[in-house]
């Protein structure tokens, strides 16, 4: 029989159909797409055990109580559909390459067999459940499926067995806003996780083995009499993954299942997790772990555990208290409650000097560290990051200790992808351990930046950095220094450079450390060399003493080490492969280094080795165009050229310019000579660093100058320290300082001398500083008395400047121009100029955590300016810009920008005894008003406002605050643009505290409601006050006077006198206080609501405002009709 006959059987109006033969596709069918639809009653199928052998085809049941019984539906090729919108039971049928769609409809299913393939459409492997379910009511009872899909549907399922080939991703269960029950049922081999998504389910008497994880979110789900065995999670919950949930376990048993990540059993998230007469047979740590996320969001997630057997030790971690009921088996060593990592940044937060941490932890964002003289104590706890990204710690306050700390299953793509990224000086890391730290960028468990590090009985293992250019898979020394000792570095793995650690221009001491199985490898797609399986000294300088060398690896050159900077190995120890286990290109020194009879030194530049040790060594160098220098006792190669070197230079008379060719640094035995820097007596000199470093190692200045025609150019200052100067002191003087770094310079203030302590201190002098830039400092950057200074096309950022200004400025002269301030932070200002002129122009300042400028002058002939700058994302309490002076001297804004800044006390700009000029200038976003009612712009004396535009700022009260106000626009709604529509509250002329008296210059056009707060007589001047029915609240004793009301909608509270002026067009006046008209004209109709005391002064005009029908209603309440009363009644006793 083929299809067209069959269909047209079904449609014979027969009320039983009983097959006698298969039905099969023949030429016939295949000459029409075939779909068969059951639009018909009450009808019964009965295949008699034959097939339905089908491609693609399509059955659409409409009608009720339709049955299939004793049939097998088989597709050869492609996936052929049972779509159900009606009443369909299903008995004793087996459905191969088919899916059940059921939609709007019910379904039962009886001891039916439902396998589904994978669906090829388009050349794409699509997997498709066996049974697919929207909006309907199922019951399956002795069925075998593939998988069922539930979108907001009911499905009860008994005695079923649920199963499919992993490759094919099916979910055995996907309910979506569904209630399912289900019984007695087995679950195995199912390729993808089972998924219950805003459902109710209960589990009864079923089996999970073999499959992926049951992943709960928002739903209540129930499990009696279950087992759960070998299942797995490539994340985390081996078994079971809830999320914002109630997952409760009664009587069931877990063995075998694992994760990934943590909860290797189950995982709990925001839920409420009850285990009830429960066993886990796993004996692995961190089986059960419950968190919460602590982001203030209301939740009763809890874990209640009750007669429950554990097998291991620490096998249940909870963020949550836990509630304990019953017997409970080795419950006393199992439990561990974790914290996270706001609770972390609480603690390091709270001014502690010492954090005991009795918790184990997840993490999962940075946490800063910036206090200092802190101790956190981990009491042998770890800090899980869970593989979250962007996760690890900052360290940037000095004298901090890290200890007994584990850190592991950290993924982190922030900071240079490290644990610990490091700009501290003095950071201290105690016996521990870092475990699994990956990522995609430079440096995995440390990243030290310009910073001192003590590494002491530690463990690096298992840290990677395998993909693309990175290098250093546990440590990256980015021009800094770290002595490392007793420690172990195992199985660290780089994608490029050293696997262990990476040294760049930095400095290393290692001692007694094991290296073992590191490697240097590119895991891309293309060939590619790396260098240093175990350590990269990129231009830098290593020691390495008493210390081991083991099967490292690498797939290009030096299988321990990679040196092409400066290296010294004493008493060293190699083992490996038949190799290079060093590789030199640098300089390197051996001393009593032993080597595996294979390993090979391969030399291409300098290698120093003793006298009495070149017999043994020779057997292992390979000299490729190296030279090898033989000593007769230990020669340490020599650091870098101290201050005693440079300080000859430049006393060489008959040398003009000097060039550098190396860096200088100063040395310890020269602290006492050079303290104050190197004197610089003579004039015209040229310093050229040549790209080279001048570094005060923290104990000395770097020049003391006292001459004329000075020029540094081309130098990184660095480390440079002194408590009266940083870097440079001049007296007398005129200096060039051309494309010069200053970095990590730190001044530390004296008492009565604070001004004075900065990177470079100028008195008398003149300063050119072109090109330059101040980075990562402490202190003040520059400080001048008596100068001029000139800066241009200049960086200062991320200074530190706790108790002093970045820049001070007393009795000089200064000019800013295209430079930048960004991200420094104090609780003074970048720049204070007390009796000095200031001109700064096209300059930025952006995301600086402190106030810009202080200006404090008692000349009144100076001017001083902002031209064209950027004020952008800065925050600080104190104004952004205060200006003081007690001679009313003059300051401009012209052309600049204030965009979102936020200001907690006073104001953007504050001023005192000064007339302020602001010109097309632009205020946008700022936010003045965190702790104290301000104002954008609060001041006392003159303001006068040109072209400029105010935007969404927030302020408590009015916009300006000023003695007087003038606006020089010409247009006649010249004052809009100094509205903020959604913010005022009022005008910015009129809230005025220390004068009685405003004269207007110029029409006002209101964009919102003006409100007057203080006694005040108000000049209009004969200009135009245009309300355009914005009301004017009165709230204090106002006279208007001379004044032209347009469109005038007036609200008095108090006392309001209008005295000789016009209202033009429709006017409202409601009175509630004392309210006086004196010599004023009304062009139309007056509207006057009166719950107060109307007097009118001048009688004569009583026929006047009659003629104008002024109606007076009087004495209203809320709630009562308003009636008209007449002027009789509001002028009768007149």
């Amino acid at each position: 029989m083929n299809f067209k006959e069959f269909e047209e059987l079904i449609n014979s109006g027969a009320e039983e159909i009983v097959l006698t033969e298969d039905i099969f596709i023949s030429d016939e069918d295949n000459s029409k797409s075939f779909e068969i639809s059951l639009d018909v009653d009450n009808l019964i199928i009965d295949g008699n055990n034959h097939t339905i052998e089908s491609v693609n085809c399509e059955f659409e049941i409409r009608g009720d109580n339709i049955t299939f019984k004793n049939i097998n539906f088989k597709d050869i090729e492609n996936l052929s559909t049972i779509k159900n919108k009606g009443y369909l039971n299903i008995e004793n049928c087996n459905f191969d390459s088919y899916h059940i769609f059921a939609t709007d409809s019910k379904l039962n299913l009886f001891n039916s067999h439902i396998n589904c393939k994978k669906f090829l459409k388009n050349n794409l492997v699509s997997p498709i459940e066996g049974i697919v379910s929207e909006n309907s009511i199922l019951y399956l009872n002795n069925c075998n499926v593939t998988g069922i899909s539930c979108i907001d549907s009911e499905l009860e399922i008994n005695n079923c067995f649920i199963e499919n080939v992993p490759d094919l991703g099916y979910s055995g269960i996907s309910s979506n806003k569904s209630l399912l029950k289900l019984n007695n049922c087995d679950f195995k081999d199912l390729g993808n996780r089972i998924i219950i998504q805003e459902s109710s389910v209960d589990f009864d008497d079923c089996n999970f083995a073999d499959s992926k994880y049951i992943d709960i979110s928002y739903s209540s789900v129930n499990f009696c009499d279950c087992n759960f065995t070998n299942n797995k999670s490539p994340h985390n919950g081996g078994a079971i993954y809830a999320s914002n949930s109630t997952v409760k376990l009664i009587n069931s048993n877990f063995d075998g299942n694992s994760s990934i990540k943590v909860g290797k059993v189950i995982y709990s998230q925001d839920s409420t997790l009850i285990l009830d007469a429960c066993e886990f047979r796993e004996e692995l740590n961190d089986i059960v772990v419950n968190r919460a996320s602590h982001d203030d969001v209301e939740r009763d997630e809890c874990i209640i555990i009750k007669n429950t057997k554990f097998k291991g030790h620490h096998q249940i971690i909870t963020t949550e208290n836990i509630l304990l009921e019953g017997n409970i088996g080795l419950m006393d060593e199992n439990i561990k409650i974790i914290k996270d990592t706001q609770f972390l940044t609480d603690l390091i937060s709270s001014n502690q000097k010492e954090i005991n941490l009795d918790n184990y932890f997840f993490i999962k964002g940075i946490i800063s560290i910036n206090a200092d003289n802190l101790v956190i104590d981990g009491c042998g706890n770890t800090l899980d990051g869970n593989r979250s990204k962007y996760s690890g710690f900052i360290i940037i306050g000095e004298n901090i200790t890290l200890k007994n700390i584990n850190f592991k299953n950290i993924s982190t793509e922030s900071y240079e992808g490290s644990v610990i990224f490091n700009k501290s000086r003095s950071l201290k890391i105690e016996n521990c351990s870092f475990e699994n730290i990956s990522d995609w960028v430079n440096g995995r468990a440390i990243y030290n930046y310009d910073g001192h590090i003590l590494i002491e009985n530690s463990l690096f293992k298992t840290n990677v950095a395998a993909i693309g250019l990175d290098n250093g898979g546990a440590i990256y020394n980015h021009l800094g220094s770290i002595d490392i000792k007793n420690s172990d570095f195992i199985d660290n793995h780089t994608g490029h450079n050293g696997g262990a650690i990476y040294n760049f221009n930095g400095n290393i001491c290692i001692f007694r450390c094991n290296f073992k199985d590191n490697c240097s490898k590119y895991l891309g797609e293309s060939y590619m060399i790396n260098y240093g399986g175990a350590i990269h000294n990129d231009h830098g300088q290593i020691e390495v003493y008493q210390s081991n060398f083991k099967d490292n690896f690498v797939f290009g050159g030096g299988d321990a080490i990679f040196n092409e900077g400066e290296m010294n190995l004493k008493r060293c120890n190699f083992e490996g492969r038949d190799s290079d286990v060093i590789a030199n290109k640098g300089i390197l020194s051996l001393d009593d280094c032993k080597f595996s009879n294979d390993n090979v030194i391969l030399n291409n530049s300098m290698l120093c080795i003793l006298e009495n040790q070149k017999n043994y060594l020779n057997n292992f160098i390979s000299n490729d165009f190296g030279k090898i220098h033989y000593i007769s006792d230990v020669e340490t190669i020599p650091n870098k050229n101290n201050f005693k070197y440079l300080d000859d230079l430049i006393n060489s008379k008959d040398c003009p310019e000097i060039t550098l060719s190396c860096d200088i640094i100063v040395g310890n035995e020269e602290n006492d000579y050079f303290d104050k820097g190197i004197e610089i007596n003579r004039d015209n000199l040229v310093i050229d660093g040549n790209g080279h470093t001048i570094d005060g190692n923290l104990i000395s200045s770097i020049f003391k100058i006292e001459s004329k025609n000075i020029t540094l150019k081309n130098i990184i200052f660095k480390n440079a320290l002194y408590t009266i100067n940083g870097a440079i002191n001049a007296s007398d003087a005129k200096i060039n300082l051309e494309n010069c770094i200053f970095k990590s310079i730190v001044s530390l203030p004296q008492k009565d001398v604070s001004d004075k302590s900065s990177s470079i201190f100028i008195e008398n002098s003149h300063l050119e500083l072109i090109n330059s830039k101040f980075d990562d400092g402490i202190g003040t950057a520059l400080s001048s008395h008596n100068s001029s200074i000139n800066i241009l096309s200049c960086e200062f950022e991320s200074i530190e400047s706790i108790d002093a200004n970045i820049i001070y400025i007393k009795n000089s002269a200064i000019k800013i121009n295209n430079s930048s301030f960004l991200k420094n932070h104090g609780n003074n200002r970048l720049i204070y100029c007390s009796d000095s002129s200031v001109d700064i122009s096209d300059s930025v300042f952006e995301n600086n955590l402190m106030g810009i400028a202080g200006i404090d002058d008692s000349s009144p002939s100076r001017s001083n300016r902002f031209k064209n700058c950027i004020f952008n994302g800065n925050v600080c309490v104190e104004p952004l810009c205060k200006l003081t002076s007690v001679n009313n001297r003059k300051f401009s804004f012209d052309g600049c920008n204030f965009i979102n800044n936020s200001i907690s006390i006073r104001g953007l700009i504050f001023f005192v005894n000064m007339s302020l000029f602001i010109s097309n200038c632009c205020f946008e976003n700022n936010k003045s008003f965190e702790f104290l009612p301000n104002k954008l712009i609060n001041g006392n004396n003159h303001i006068y406002l040109k072209s400029c535009i105010f935007k969404n700022n927030q302020h408590f009260s009015a916009l300006i605050k000023a003695n007087r106000l003038n606006i020089r626009d010409e247009e006649y709604d010249s004052l809009k643009n100094y509205l903020d529509v959604k913010y005022v509250s009022s005008i910015v002329c009129l809230d005025l505290s220390d004068k009685n008296n405003l004269i207007l210059e110029s029409n006002i056009f209101l964009e919102d409601s003006l409100k007057i707060n203080n006694d005040l007589i108000i000049d209009g001047n004969n200009k135009k006050i245009c309300c355009t029915f914005k009301e004017i609240h009165i709230n204090s004793n106002v006279i208007f006077k001379n004044i032209i009301f347009e469109d005038a909608k007036i609200n008095n509270s108090k006392n309001l006198t209008l005295e000789n002026s016009f209202f033009e067009g429709s006017v409202s006046l409601v009175n509630a206080g004392e309210f006086t008209l004196k010599n004023c004209e009304f062009e139309n109709d007056c509207l006057i609501n009166n719950k107060g005391t109307v007097i009118l002064i001048d009688g004569d005009k009583k026929d006047v405002l009659r003629d104008k029908k002024i109606g007076l209603y009087k004495n209203v309440e809320d709630d009562e009709e308003e009636v008209g009363l007449g002027l009789d009644a509001l002028f009768g006793g007149l």
